[in-house]
């Protein structure tokens, strides 16, 4: 069984990946890029290791590290 710590929103992923929300629905409509997600009620929840995997696939770098 996964923790949903595991887990972060979708305002936390469009600041990981340094877009917009409405940048995060409009891909999730589009089913762009097949990032996986959850909807749990009204909330969508990204796996962080998937989204981790989406910016090393693309070589985004992360917030800490940018240059």
């Amino acid at each position: 069984m996964e923790i949903l710590n595991d887990y972060i929103t979708s305002k936390e992923a469009a600041k990981m990946l340094r877009v917009t929300q409405a940048t995060m629905c409009r891909w999730r409509a589009e089913n762009r890029y097949n990032l996986p997600y959850i909807k749990f009620s009204n909330r969508v929840l990204y796996k962080l290791c998937d989204i981790q995997e989406f910016m090393k696939k693309h070589q985004w770098e992360d917030e800490d590290n940018a240059v």
